[in-house]
């Protein structure tokens, strides 16, 4: 009896050992799962460093890795530069697009951002990542900077120390929409990167962008979106959409005007081979639906617009010369 009750604790402590091993083991397979990214093609974000003083003060960049290929892109974009905002808001600087989005309870700041970022520079992007002033981290200013931020924080020691201080953004969808899948992949996909494999592009620099007056005498900058096309756009090609070759007809069925141009230039930015755009005679009421032809196997750009636009894929017979057609409704333009 004494050698029972002395095993029946330790049987105890074994069931709890074991219990705490599969709660973790869950919660581990919940995280990597939760991603959108195949972890090869390419991934865009847009990052903003808030300021606690101005909006000129502010810093914003699109980060672009592609690992199929071992390349990484950072371009540092004016917080003063002009942008066409969606879903009706008009034209405005683009540190305070975030700003603007919260203040909307039907919108989230970090997503109109990387929205507005996408539809003006023609440049997939994937997330968002809203960095408050406070922060241990600061956007490079510089390829010097950027090496060393990647030195200083692609560690494991510190990717842990930024975390920390972080801590308030997990779950928290306007300041940072990356799937925690991703944000693990992209971590361990950049820490990889050589330095000579990272390029530090600034748009002011490049003349990307050129000094506008407004009516009470401040500046702010407009896109050259004809030079950024030439000079830059082909840094964002995803290698492995455009190895697929696959013919793209866009419709634009929303009723707002320039949308399929739009559409259009974001998806060959991308490398995509879009054969037509067009606009439906009648609206639809849909977010956006791709269709594909009976029994034909999903590209995988049908399957980065799935995750990042909402888009529903149907298959059947239809009358294009294009392999997919992307019908875009009221929805997408619409909140």
């Amino acid at each position: 009896m004494r050698v029972r009750s002395a095993a029946h604790p330790a049987r105890k402590h074994f069931v709890l050992l074991v219990s705490l091993v599969l709660i973790l083991l869950v919660l581990l397979l919940t995280f990597f799962s939760s991603k959108t990214w195949d972890g090869a093609g390419r991934y865009s974000i847009v990052i903003q460093e808030n300021s606690q003083n101005s909006i000129v003060a502010a810093k914003i960049a699109i980060f672009s890795i592609e690992p199929v290929t071992n390349r990484a892109i950072w371009l540092s974009i004016p917080p003063e530069t002009l942008l066409v905002v969606p879903f009706g808001y008009g034209a405005y600087p683009a540190a305070s697009v975030f700003n603007l989005g919260e203040l909307d309870a039907n919108d989230t700041g970090g997503e109109l951002l990387a929205r507005s970022i996408e539809r003006n520079f023609g440049v997939a992007i994937d997330a968002a990542i809203i960095i408050p002033h406070e922060a241990i981290v600061s956007l490079p200013q510089s390829y010097q900077e950027l090496i060393n931020l990647k030195k200083n924080f692609f560690t494991v020691s510190g990717f842990f120390r930024y975390l920390l201080h972080m801590k308030s953004h997990f779950g928290n969808r306007s300041l940072n929409s990356l799937a925690p899948g991703d944000g693990w992949k992209l971590f361990w996909e950049v820490r990889s990167l050589r330095a000579d494999q990272i390029t530090y592009l600034d748009a002011f620099q490049l003349e990307l962008v050129e000094p506008l007056k407004r009516p009470d005498d401040s500046i702010v900058y407009s896109l050259r979106t004809d030079r950024f096309d030439l000079l830059v756009s082909d840094l964002f090609i995803d290698h492995m959409i455009r190895s697929q070759a696959v013919s793209v007809a866009v419709v634009n069925a929303s009723g707002q005007t320039n949308l399929a141009s739009v559409t259009q230039r974001i998806l060959v930015n991308l490398g995509v081979n879009v054969v037509s755009k067009s606009t439906a005679k009648e609206t639809i009421k849909d977010r956006c639906t791709i269709r594909l032809s009976t029994n034909q196997k999903e590209p995988l750009l049908v399957k980065k617009l799935t995750a990042r636009w909402g888009c529903s894929v149907v298959f059947g017979l239809w009358d294009s010369l294009a392999a997919v057609e992307i019908i875009l409704g009221e929805s997408f333009v619409k909140k």
